[in-house]
């Protein structure tokens, strides 16, 4: 959610150099150790010469060295801050939407676990409750059937024969 009526405010700062950073000097009439002179060869030869600047290609080496146009590279600047604030954001909501999905999840379980709970219990009291009429008309609950319009119990009609005795016929 923004905020409404606050301003973030931005500071750039750019740092320019007016004056070239001091090059080492180098005694040219000093005789150089083996050391220095292995790390004086250069490709083309030891001439201590430096070795010419990398070639790219020529697009590359036909670009300038400097471009002074300060507003661009403030609003480039200023653009890549906004997308990194923008990254940060939705990492932020993502983060937020795993931890609200988890928090979900665990409401889920508790609920399912709670009707699971109320569940047992039902099945517990419908288990007495037809032990009990079992007992009290003495019959077996698995031989009836529950007519919803009379509230009767009616006895079912057998569709198997009867066992025939053991003796045979």
């Amino acid at each position: 959610m923004a905020k409404r009526g606050k301003k973030k405010e931005l500071t750039f700062v750019a740092e320019f150099r007016t004056t070239p950073t001091p090059v080492p000097t180098v005694d040219l009439d000093a005789k150089p150790t083996e050391e220095l002179a292995a790390e004086e060869e250069h490709p083309g030869g030891n001439d201590k010469e430096p070795p010419p600047a990398a070639h790219v290609n020529d697009a590359y080496d036909a670009m300038p060295n400097e471009i002074e146009d300060a507003g661009a590279v403030f609003k480039m600047a200023f653009l890549d801050a906004e997308r990194g604030r923008l990254h940060t954001q939705a990492l932020l909501v993502k983060q937020e939407g795993e931890a609200n999905i988890k928090a979900m999840h665990i409401q889920y379980q508790n609920a399912v676990n709670a009707l699971q709970m109320q569940i047992k219990v039902a099945d517990q009291r419908l288990r007495e409750h037809k032990e009990y009429i079992e007992q009290k008309h003495g019959i077996a609950l698995r031989s009836y059937t529950y007519d919803d319009e009379t509230g009767v119990l009616k006895k079912q009609i057998q569709t198997e024969p009867e066992p025939e005795p053991a003796g045979g016929k």
